[in-house]
């Protein structure tokens, strides 16, 4: 007959920390503002660092200059002792289109037509507070701008014949033109 020792043992298992985030998007005109909020619930400490920009809160915002541009994004989750991090890089682009209904002459003669140009109609009844409207010449020197849609463009007496540049900021989208203004 052997003596022998009854233990138990008990064991707890605890739910692994799981890193994971969603991302909610705010454009505005001269920026872009992310928020990185973290869906590990069992988590009990947050690490962030996005470019270099870091935090331990479970949410993050992070403010960005409006174009292309490339983000890394590290998040790490603690509970316990039981660490997890993901890793991800977001990149944003910024829409570049050719407007179509913009004309592509220009020819100010006092005749009545194409002596001036105007933004189709669809853009003049914008109401978007970060509208732009931006017209170059051949150099790149600003000839006109505006922030109101309706606005036309009527070239002065002075202005050169040649090609022209145009570059339209409506409803989060970038519009490049080029045009011909002949006298």
């Amino acid at each position: 007959f052997c003596d022998y020792i009854q233990t138990t043992f008990y064991v707890k298992v605890i739910e692994a920390a799981q890193a994971d985030f969603r991302i909610d998007t705010t454009w505005e005109c001269n920026y872009i503002e992310l928020q990185f909020t973290s869906t590990a619930n069992t988590a009990t400490e947050w690490f962030w660092n996005v470019n270099g920009q870091q935090s331990a809160q479970p949410i993050m915002r992070v403010r960005l200059p409006y174009r292309d541009t490339t983000i890394s994004i590290l998040h790490r989750t603690l509970l316990g002792n039981c660490i997890d991090s993901t890793f991800r890089t977001l990149s944003f682009t910024m829409s570049s289109d050719t407007l179509k209904g913009l004309g592509n002459l220009v020819t100010p003669n006092s005749d009545g037509i194409n002596d001036k140009l105007c933004l189709p109609d669809e853009l003049r009844s914008s109401s978007d507070p970060c509208f732009r409207w931006q017209i170059f010449n051949r150099w790149g020197t600003s000839v006109f701008q505006t922030d109101q849609p309706k606005d036309c463009w009527e070239p002065e007496r002075t202005t050169s014949s040649g090609v022209y540049y145009s570059i339209i900021n409506v409803l989060g989208k970038v519009y490049r033109n080029s045009f011909t203004l002949t006298r």
